[in-house]
């Protein structure tokens, strides 16, 4: 038996319960097809043995120990897991839950369970996928290709650190989870969820480059991280996953790949730095027609262009895949025009970012009274991964 180390509860993914040993987790894909499908039936058992205190009767994710768990235990009955081999939004792998089950989750609640037998484990997994539709309704998906590992290197590392600005310093900000939506994020559920602090090491599922490229390319279900793999290349993801082994004592960081990071810094998506400080105007009220853009958590809004003209207002509607906030750049707005949009939009969190809405039906408005004619660019922040953006055009 390895060593093991405990550390004060905290979360969950696939949730389970309690501390987690410090055990190196493999980066494969962990399909344990030659013990063939579990059995609903003998799962019940497992899983009233050792689930349902956290994750309860129903899989609701309210069993008798939820509420000393930060976040709450995993709800089943919406079929979304974190931690897949699969696309975003897709039904994880019976391997990938498999895997959950026996190595835990670092940092969290959720312990492993590699002592329990194998075919246990698989038992507990057809239990599970009895509380959600979505197993029988779906076709079993195909795991992301995971290529070969580019070259480790400094300027790899680098050209990673521009696109983790791009991507997804709104949210990680400096790779502790300080960016300007960190506050704000939360899951599927309504409940909290800060980004990952990419400068200890390692997460609750990754440790090596694989197993971050894994995560980057396909993301986590129920949360604001979407995934890249629609978005980037092979190459670039690998660049931000050395950038991100630069920022701290991961397993197959180097010296080469830590001279990336003496220096953070934040770009807006288009390039340039991101928003100076643009305060100092004063709110104009808009005085003619609104109109509506719908946010859905996909590659782009609907519509996804508008015209209108000074003195209108747009509002931002959360149609489902929330949560979302609207950003604006310095390089996505016409010259001169930041001063009075920041005035113009309410409650921001930042420069140009306006606040989070999470609730489907939610909705954001922004004044375009007193702005300069042109085109302006915006942007969901929760969902750079999945490109969410569309396009303003005051006549």
């Amino acid at each position: 038996m390895p060593t093991q180390r405990f550390f004060r509860l905290k979360t969950l993914g696939l949730g389970l319960t309690c501390a987690l040993p410090m055990l190196l987790l493999a980066s494969s894909t962990y399909e344990p097809a030659t013990l063939g499908a579990g059995n609903a039936g003998s799962g019940k058992h497992v899983y009233q043995r050792y689930c349902i205190q956290c994750h309860g009767q129903f899989g609701d994710g309210n069993g008798e120990s939820a509420n000393w768990t930060v976040p709450r235990p995993r709800d089943y009955r919406q079929g979304l897991f974190k931690f897949r081999s699969t696309p975003y939004g897709s039904l994880p792998l019976v391997s990938d839950l498999y895997h959950t089950i026996t190595y835990g989750l670092y940092g969290t609640s959720m312990p492993p369970f590699g002592s329990i037998e194998p075919r246990a484990r698989l038992d507990v997994i057809a239990y599970i996928m009895t509380f959600s539709p979505r197993w029988q309704n779906e076709p079993r998906p195909t795991p992301i290709e995971i290529p070969s590992e580019t070259p480790a290197t400094t300027e790899s590392a680098i050209r990673g650190k521009e696109i983790f600005a791009h991507n997804c310093a709104s949210c990680h900000g400096d790779g502790t989870g300080n960016g300007p939506l960190a506050k704000k994020t939360i899951d599927a559920w309504g409940n909290a969820l800060p980004p990952a602090n990419l400068t200890r090491g390692r997460t609750k599922q990754e440790v090596t480059a694989h197993d971050i490229y894994r995560t980057f390319m396909t993301g986590l279900n129920g949360t604001p991280m979407a995934g890249f793999a629609n978005k980037l290349t092979s190459d670039q993801a690998w660049d931000v996953v050395h950038y991100v082994e630069s920022l701290g004592p991961w397993k197959e960081s180097n010296k080469a790949l830590q001279l990336a990071a003496s220096q953070n810094y934040m770009t807006a998506p288009g390039g340039g730095p991101m928003n100076a400080s643009v305060a100092g105007g004063t709110a104009v009220a808009a005085t003619g027609t609104t109109t509506k853009i719908a946010l859905a958590g996909t590659i782009s809004t609907d519509p996804p262009e508008i015209d209108i003209h000074p003195g209108d207002a747009v509002t931002f509607t959360n149609d489902g895949g929330g949560p979302h906030s609207i950003a604006f750049y310095a390089d996505s707005i016409p010259a001169g025009a930041g001063v009075q949009l920041q005035a113009n939009m309410p409650n921001t969190s930042g420069p140009l970012i306006g606040p989070v809405f999470s609730s489907e039906g939610d909705s954001y408005t922004v004044s375009f009274a007193n702005m300069p004619k042109g085109t302006y660019i915006f942007y969901c922040l929760p969902h750079l991964g999945v490109g969410e953006r569309g396009k303003i055009v005051v006549q």
